[in-house]
């Protein structure tokens, strides 16, 4: 992720973030559920340690390997909260093959007096 100051906010890039574990590999290789409750625990504590968290998301990007779990990962994502921005669910390679799932996020904060 990156943190950018602009004139009036500050912007939280969160690169396509997925099912990786604390020491770089893919968690739950081959179990849907399981990639995306990680993938939303790792969006979660990267908004965090920047004072955000998803109600601050402005729109995102959900990465999906097989088209049939696009309806899958919506009802997941509601059900935590992800939701009031737009956010596009797209059917795509990800950047490793055995993860299922990944999502890229810009959140916005104000701007610190």
């Amino acid at each position: 992720g990156m943190r950018v100051v602009e004139t009036n906010k500050v912007a939280l890039y969160v690169s396509g973030t997925a099912s990786i574990d604390e020491h770089g590999r893919t968690a739950h290789p081959g179990d849907f559920e399981a990639q995306a409750d990680r993938m939303l625990v790792n969006i979660a504590a990267l908004l965090e340690r920047q004072g955000a968290r998803f109600l601050d998301i402005a729109h995102a990007i959900t990465y999906v390997k097989h088209a049939a779990d696009g309806t899958r990962i919506r009802q997941k994502l509601h059900r935590a909260g992800f939701e009031g921005f737009p956010h596009a669910v797209v059917s795509a390679e990800i950047c490793r093959p055995e993860l299922l799932c990944e999502t890229e996020v810009l959140a916005l904060l104000p701007k610190p007096a």
